[in-house]
């Protein structure tokens, strides 16, 4: 073989196996050396990442749940396109039977009955990546208590309002009143109308299964700063003349139970007494103008626990309510029980016609000779003639007569 025959022949074998081994190394010129087709680049898509500019579905609803007093389960409906978890804040009484999960999902929500007697709330977060969405979960309370219906037996209509103090007995305590607040119910004010008495503003029973005392006063009137619930002041007035003041009255019942109906019912008994002095006179000669008693209790410190009465005003001079045809009247009084010493002044206010219509009134005095009881719900009675010259104001007997329905016996004054 000539020379230069030989060196073609040497350069083309040095080509076929420089392509070969190339190609052997699995690799074109336009490839990086060392990277396998189909391997991502550098600074390419990640498939198995998530991509932070890509929008996604997170709804919760509904964003508010209101629940049954009595409890109940309701559904949350989640659509996600990525994992959530959920929690509840402030809802020890409810239970979710998923707190977490991967796409779309009901949640169901499972709340305890309300026994608390008020409305609860609280709220449900669920969170997916950065975002956060809230359900409200509200849930009113059973009503256990028990509508209160007062009855005082004993009275019958009257203008007056009554107070009434309601006591929740426990274990701890007898149902005794020891403060004028804090209790089931203070000093509500139950009036009549419209045939039945009816409180002011609603009250309540605290549950069917809780016993009560209940202490009630008639007539109602508000709180005072120096009143306590062993000195309740009840007052009649000292200028009874204008019209007959309302007698107090008072009742109080322990250990009771609402039964069906709620009814609290309370027997209601006077405080009071009352004295009548009858003036017979010669309505020819004479005018009677007035008449008033010296040294009566219109005023009184009431125990609310007991009913005990304690008059605090002595010395008070008291005017009375004039009833009757002139020559033919009575004087009548109404006040705390109290004893009438013997000495205590009857005052008439008199005036002698056969001097002119501008003649001055002449007072005259009538004095008991004898001590005398006056007690609640009973009517001391007396009676006197007034002479023609006024030398003379005889009492005639004397009665105390019950002034409510009841017996009644009389005493002679001497």
């Amino acid at each position: 073989m000539k020379g230069g025959a030989m060196k073609r022949f040497y350069l083309i074998g040095l080509w076929a196996v420089l392509t070969m081994g190339w190609t052997a190394c699995g690799s074109s010129p336009d490839e990086e050396p060392g990277k396998q087709p189909g391997e991502e680049q550098p600074g390419g898509e990640q498939p198995d990442e998530e991509d932070p500019d890509k929008e996604y579905t997170f709804v919760v609803s509904p964003d508010v749940l209101e629940c049954r007093p009595e409890g109940e389960t309701l559904n949350i409906s989640v659509r996600s396109d990525a994992e959530w978890t959920a929690e509840m804040a402030d809802m020890d009484w409810g239970t979710m039977d998923m707190v977490s999960g991967d796409g779309d999902a009901e949640v169901h929500v499972t709340v305890e009955a309300n026994t608390s007697g008020v409305q609860r709330e609280g709220v449900i977060r669920f969170r997916s990546l950065d975002k956060t969405e809230e359900v409200k979960v509200m849930q009113a309370s059973i009503d256990l208590q028990v509508p209160m219906v007062f009855l005082p037996d004993g009275l019958g209509e009257t203008d007056a309002g009554i107070g009434l103090f309601v006591v929740n007995r426990t274990a701890e305590g007898d149902g005794k009143l020891v403060s004028l607040t804090g209790n089931q119910v203070d000093n509500m004010e139950v009036t009549w109308k419209d045939g039945s008495w009816n409180f002011v503003r609603p009250a309540w029973w605290k549950d069917p299964d809780t016993a009560v005392n209940a202490y009630a006063y008639l007539p109602y009137r508000n709180v005072l700063p120096e009143d306590t619930p062993s000195a309740w002041k009840l007052s009649v007035g000292t200028d009874q003349s204008v019209a007959v003041p309302q007698c107090a009255y008072y009742g109080a019942v322990s250990d009771v139970l609402p039964g069906e109906e709620g009814i609290l019912s309370v027997g209601m008994r006077p405080l009071n007494g009352c004295v009548s002095l009858q003036l017979t006179y010669d309505a020819q000669i004479y005018r009677l103008l007035g008449v008033s008693l010296e040294g009566g209790a219109s005023e009184a410190m009431l125990d609310l626990n007991t009913g005990s009465v304690t008059p605090y005003t002595e010395g008070a001079e008291v005017v009375a309510y004039l009833q009757g045809e002139e020559g033919n009247k009575t004087a009548s009084w109404i006040l705390f029980p109290q004893s009438l010493s013997a000495g205590t002044v009857f005052r008439l206010e008199m005036k002698d016609l056969r001097e002119g219509e501008d003649a001055p009134a002449m007072i005259r005095e009538i004095r008991l000779g004898d001590d005398m009881e006056l007690l609640a719900g009973k009517r001391l009675e007396l009676a006197c003639y007034v002479s023609a010259t006024l030398e003379k104001l005889v009492l005639g007997e004397v009665r105390i007569t019950d002034w409510e329905p009841g017996g009644d016996f009389t005493f002679p004054f001497n």
